[in-house]
């Protein structure tokens, strides 16, 4: 029998195929991680909802995406804040795997610890010079190049308002740049820089290793005021160790100083054990940190039970 060739037909469900798994790449996706948390502190034990994030990401058109997420957590929030929270809200474009340009309301590029997401943090609260002295989520413009996985340069130009604010109040812009390598196998260093118009300039160096089960982090941050003065500076190392293939465990040390605005040095020392579920959905982290406030010290145990899905 002679086989009838069809190449329309071919050529439709081809297309059809095509139509269908460009649909499913640009099909909105839902997920989120949602954080339980105790802390017991001077006989005293409290529990917080610390985060409970929740994210939408899809595809617009081709080489478009887009991501919004809001969070519901409590914990941190001070009497009058809002019970929900914008946290991301923004659109890529991606013409190229080198090239990417990101605008709305996301992070800055600066930091390696305060670009982890929450979830993927070794620990349950990130150090404390990376939580006050880098520049946080804000509304702008981001260009990214990638030269595969061997380096990358962001740089970026934001409101300098912080996020979810609705102006840019004083008309001037945040710069915001970074840079990574990746010199050999197992090792990533970064540099970045942000300056606030002339107001200030904050500046940092980071750099990570990782072999097997172990890893190594470790970051300086400094900011320097253009009205003049000590500059205010901080860093950690982080070391964290897989004894098994659900147990890890993590050692930091970090130091605060913040001459500049007459706060007392904030050094700490953490230990923790992070318990992982078989499928790396469920996580319990458990922390002792014990920290000196200027004359004051202090203990205190969080634990944490993380659900991502």
């Amino acid at each position: 029998m002679r086989r009838v060739k069809r190449p329309g037909l071919v050529l439709v469900c081809c297309l059809a195929a095509t139509s269908r798994l460009g649909a499913q790449d640009r099909a909105p996706k839902l997920s989120g991680f949602l954080q339980l948390r105790e802390t017991y502190q001077r006989h005293l034990l409290s529990a917080t909802v610390n985060r409970a994030r929740v994210y939408l990401d899809g595809g617009l058109a081709t080489h478009f995406s887009y991501r919004l997420s809001a969070d519901f957590g409590t914990g941190g929030a001070s009497p009058g804040d809002p019970l929900v929270s914008l946290v991301d809200a923004f659109i890529r474009w991606t013409p190229s795997s080198a090239w990417g340009f990101t605008v709305g309301q996301f992070k800055t590029p600066f930091s390696r610890e305060y670009l982890l997401q929450p979830s993927a943090l070794e620990m349950a609260d990130r150090a404390a010079v990376t939580e006050s002295l880098p520049p946080k989520r804000d509304i702008g413009v981001m260009a990214t190049y990638a030269v595969g996985s061997t380096a990358s340069v962001l740089a970026g130009a934001f409101n300098g308002e912080g996020d979810n604010a609705v102006s840019n109040t004083d008309s001037t812009l945040l710069a915001v740049g970074r840079v990574t390598v990746r010199p050999i196998e197992h090792l990533d260093i970064g540099a970045n820089v942000a300056a606030y118009s002339s107001d200030s300039t904050r500046y940092g160096v980071d750099g990570m290793f990782t072999s097997g089960p172990a890893s190594t982090r470790v970051e300086y941050i400094g900011e320097h005021r253009a009205a003049g003065g000590k500059d205010d500076y901080g860093w950690y190392v982080i070391a964290a160790y897989r004894v098994e293939p659900h147990v890890q465990l993590v050692l930091r040390q970090e130091d605060l100083r913040r001459p500049a605005v007459a706060e007392p040095r904030n050094i700490a020392t953490t230990a923790g054990a992070n318990l992982d579920s078989t499928d790396r959905h469920v996580r319990l982290t458990v922390d002792y940190v014990s920290r000196q406030i200027g004359a004051e010290r202090s203990g205190t145990v969080v634990a944490q039970l993380q659900l991502s899905f």
